[in-house]
This record gives C-alpha cells, sequence and structure tokens, in this order.
C-alpha cells in the first residue's frame, strides 16, 4: 500500500470506523502502484544492490483494483522481486 491515499481522508480526515480494506477494500481508497514500481526501480540501480526482494503480504485484491498499474505491479514482482 506504499503511496496510496485515501481521498476523504485528504478532505475529512482519518475515517471513524477505519474500514478500508475490510471486507473489501473502501471506494474512496485508489490503489495505485505507480510509485512502488518507481521505488523498486530505484533501489535496483543503486550500486551494490544485486536484487531487490518485496517480503511483505502482497494484496491481490489491491492489485486487482489498480486498472491502471496492478498488472504491471504484479509483472515486476513476480519477475524480478521475489524469492525463491
Amino acid at each position: 500500500m506504499y503511496g496510496f491515499e485515501c481521498k476523504k481522508k485528504l478532505k475529512k480526515g482519518a475515517c471513524q470506523d477505519k474500514r478500508c480494506l475490510f471486507p473489501e477494500p473502501c471506494k474512496s481508497l485508489s490503489p495505485d502502484h505507480s510509485k512502488q514500481i518507481r521505488l523498486i526501480r530505484k533501489i535496483e540501480k543503486l550500486p551494490g544492490i544485486k536484487k531487490v526482494f518485496i517480503s511483505s503480504g502482497i494484496r491481490y485484491d489491491l492489485i486487482l483494483n489498480d486498472k491502471k498499474n496492478g498488472a504491471a505491479y504484479l509483472e515486476t514482482i513476480v519477475k524480478d522481486n521475489v524469492s525463491g
């Protein structure tokens, strides 16, 4: 969820019920994986870095909700950033 921002939070502050993701992602949350893709690419270019692994949980529901960059993010991490 790196770089995601909620439209409601920007206007009114944090939600009282804090149900951004469960039982389903809130409509005001706009998943956009482009910032994380750029961050991964920047880290990969640092001197001495051989591989960048994503070791935290991957939210496939948010990837599927990101119509613009979700497929590119999934392809990036599966191809280059998963260990083992």
